[in-house]
């Protein structure tokens, strides 16, 4: 008795699986001059696409292509197809919607608005239900999407699906059909199929070569194609998408390795030419400024208070603003050393007490300078305290009134110095007792110049009304705070009890 082998034989590897083939060319449903969908950024019009890509089982031989090829159509050739559209408008007529309107009647137009006219006449009511007073097209109704202005490509767009399998093939090539309806408006793609071979083999021909021959005239504007002339945006959440990660560019290889040089401020964790990962480090002669940007928890504090240590143990001064007080709390073991003991000091303006020592500082004060320097004390506060309050250019009454304020408190505070007073100056706490309080202002005017003097008892009454809340609104809130207040209600800059 002979043994019967039941196994399926393995196909020899150098056997060609079969392949089928799925071919679609999209052209203009409608004429071109109708527009497709403009299609914006979010959804991402790649997002349908990449999602239709995703089934596409590579591996087993499955493949999806899209071709979509552009060429710029002349501005001679777009005219000529402007000229055409209007005159086809004229011999259609006036119309609305694309329809042309009729009265109804064999009386002609002239009869369709003399009912119009006369409608009033009987209570609207019209013997013709039908008539209306056509409008006249206009050139966006002539033209569409033709108008002046824009440029106009002519396109070509091809699919091709492939796979082992002929409705496997026939799925894929649906799969992309429902990813660019999505671009349906007043026009939409209709999928043309080759069915002769000798249009099968046009068809590749171009899907290799990138012949240039559509079935029909397909033009087509830029906010039409856009959608997919661009990389995929962060809106675009397709797996199958190859990012680059952003593009960060390597080491310099002369960049100087962090040792604790004093003439150098660390910079991170940096991989060299070599792949050896180093302290990279820059010169703190070549330093002006630096922003650093992140993500919450990304290490932004963590890298400044490395570097503010760093330079206060090579000798240079630091300051460094902490307004959690967290990152000062983990600074401290590091500036307990005798040669940095005399120079740390710690500002703490969260909560002071009665018995405790605080920094002062006055905006206003003029000590050590003279007239010359009082525009720059009004450029300062007033850019300072408009920019607190996002002014911008939407509140020039209010920035004109603080200036003009701020000039007046700095001129009495020099005279203060100048009489050997400096405690007698003016803080920005009187900015609002100047505004608001008549009798002090007139009891202080006195002392200004008359060009100075001429503002306040000219213009400043016209517009005090309106103006001055919105002025004194940034006082009113830094006198809610005691920190503030302590900090800025000095007259002289000292350390004082």
């Amino acid at each position: 008795m002979s043994l019967i082998d039941l196994t399926k034989p393995h196909p020899s590897p150098t056997a060609a699986a079969p392949q089928y083939t799925e071919r679609a060319e999209l052209v203009l449903a409608l004429p071109d001059a109708k527009p497709l969908a403009s299609l914006g950024l979010n959804p991402d019009p790649l997002q349908s696409l990449a999602a239709a890509l995703a089934g596409v089982r590579s591996k087993d031989g499955e493949q999806a292509e899209m071709c979509l090829d552009l060429i710029p159509v002349s501005e001679r050739r777009l005219a000529r197809r402007r000229r055409t559209l209007l005159a086809a408008a004229r011999r259609r007529g006036p119309s609305a919607y694309g329809e042309r309107l009729t009265t109804g009647s064999t009386a002609g137009l002239g009869t369709g608005l003399m009912d119009a006219l006369t409608s009033d006449w009987n209570g609207n009511r019209s013997a013709r239900a039908t008539n209306r007073v056509p409008r006249q097209s206009d050139v966006r109704d002539s033209v569409g999407k033709f108008t002046p202005g824009g440029t106009v490509f002519a396109v070509q767009l091809l699919l091709r699906t492939t796979a082992r399998h002929p409705q496997a093939a026939h799925a894929r090539m649906n799969q992309l059909l429902a990813a660019l309806a999505t671009t349906s408006g007043e026009n939409y793609f209709r999928p043309r199929r080759p069915k002769t071979r000798r249009a099968t083999v046009r068809f590749d021909h171009r899907m290799a070569t990138g012949e240039f021959a559509p079935h029909r005239r397909q033009w087509m504007t830029t906010p039409e194609l856009a959608g997919f002339l661009k990389p995929p945006t962060a809106r675009c959440s397709g797996s199958n998408i190859v990012r680059s990660g952003g593009i960060v560019p390597p080491a310099p290889a002369n960049l100087p390795v962090y040792t604790g040089q004093p003439d150098l401020v660390p910079l991170g964790a940096v991989v060299y030419p070599d792949g050896v990962e180093r302290i990279g480090a820059a010169r703190v002669e070549d330093l002006l400024f630096g922003l650093q940007l992140g993500k919450a928890g990304h290490g932004k504090t963590e890298e400044g208070l490395v570097q503010a240590i760093a330079l206060a143990h090579n000798g240079h001064g630091t300051w460094f603003l902490d307004p959690h007080g967290e990152a000062w709390m983990r600074a401290q073991p590091y500036l307990a050393h005798p040669h940095l003991q005399d120079r740390v000091w710690e500002i703490n303006l969260a909560t002071p007490t009665p018995d405790q020592r605080v920094v002062s500082w006055n905006p206003l004060s003029m000590e050590g300078r003279d007239a010359t320097h009082v525009q720059e004390v009004v450029r300062a506060v007033t850019e300072g305290i408009a920019a607190a309050q996002d002014w911008g250019d939407r509140a020039p009454r209010a920035r004109t009134i603080l200036a003009r304020t701020v000039q007046a408190l700095a001129l009495l505070a020099l005279q203060a110095v100048d009489a050997g007073r400096p405690d007698l100056q003016p803080t920005v706490f009187q900015v609002r007792s100047w505004l608001t309080d008549d009798d002090w202002r007139e009891a202080l005017l006195p002392h200004l110049p008359p060009t100075v003097r001429k503002y306040w008892t000219t213009t400043f009454p016209k517009l005090a009304e309106n103006s001055v809340p919105t002025v004194t609104y940034a006082i009113d809130r830094l006198d809610t705070s005691v920190s503030l207040r302590v900090a800025l209600s000095s007259s002289s800059e000292v350390t004082c009890r």
